[in-house]
């Protein structure tokens, strides 16, 4: 790192690692903006099968709560066993068998960070990061 010799020494090496911060920054934003365009295609995303033992007897919204499928509906039920678009959910022994398509980690990680709130840990570097953006 570059030595610090007066004030004016100070300030551009500040103003330069804070520029390549805020460059990553946007880079991320962008792609993940990006990437949020097209969330509801399978762009970018892969399939994977889960089965997993959870509460028994569940009725369609708990199931659907339980498993993190948003609008799971039911379009077949045969003895306890129901049958869903994404799988199967065994109400007597609570056995779910279904698939997700999820984006890759990373990709997961930068969509996270884009759409965060308030209750995140990382809000207050999305408010940091806003509140610079409105000086480029």
């Amino acid at each position: 790192m570059d030595k610090i010799k007066d004030t004016r020494s100070f300030m551009r090496i500040t103003h330069r690692y804070l520029g390549y911060f805020l460059a990553g920054i946007m880079a991320v934003y962008a792609i993940s903006g990006v990437m949020l365009v097209y969330r509801d295609t399978d762009f970018l995303k892969k399939e994977k099968k889960y089965d997993k033992m959870i509460e028994k007897n569940l009725d369609e919204k708990a199931l659907g709560k339980e498993l993190k499928i948003k609008n799971l509906e039911v379009q077949k039920t045969e003895g306890t066993i129901l049958k869903f678009k994404q799988g199967t959910y065994d109400q007597a022994t609570g056995q779910a068998k279904y698939a997700k398509k999820e984006l890759p980690f990373l990709l997961d990680k930068m969509t996270k960070l884009h759409k965060s709130q308030s209750k995140d840990t990382l809000s207050p570097l999305n408010t940091f990061s806003g509140f610079h953006y409105s000086f480029l």
